[in-house]
């Protein structure tokens, strides 16, 4: 995991590209994110990382927090919201929602 803590967002092949076999690090990553060592953000991605603004703003590139959770990061408003909001120039696929990561 060494490998990755410079990293923000890593992928299960990214992972696979260090463990030669793929049972094994599907096994290895498993037991990280049991542990608590490793974040799951959705499926075949995970981070080390706990802050959900830096999280966020790589999964979607290029893109910016905005909206309300930008607001409440500047201490503009008194709501925590729940959800990060990101903004972006390429229309994603799908919505994607993290909940794991708000503590």
């Amino acid at each position: 995991m060494e490998k990755f803590s410079g990293a923000i967002v890593f992928s299960l092949s990214d992972l696979n590209q260090v463990v030669s076999n793929r049972d094994y690090a599907k096994k290895l990553i498993s037991r990280m994110v049991n542990r608590g060592k490793v974040n799951r953000i959705k499926k075949g991605t995970y981070s080390v990382r706990d802050d959900p603004f830096l999280v966020a703003s790589a999964l979607l590139k290029p893109s910016y927090i905005s909206g309300v959770s930008a607001l409440s990061f500047h201490n503009k408003i008194t709501q925590v919201p729940r959800e990060v909001f990101c903004f972006t120039a390429k229309p994603p696929r799908r919505a994607l929602s993290i909940n794991r990561l708000v503590k």
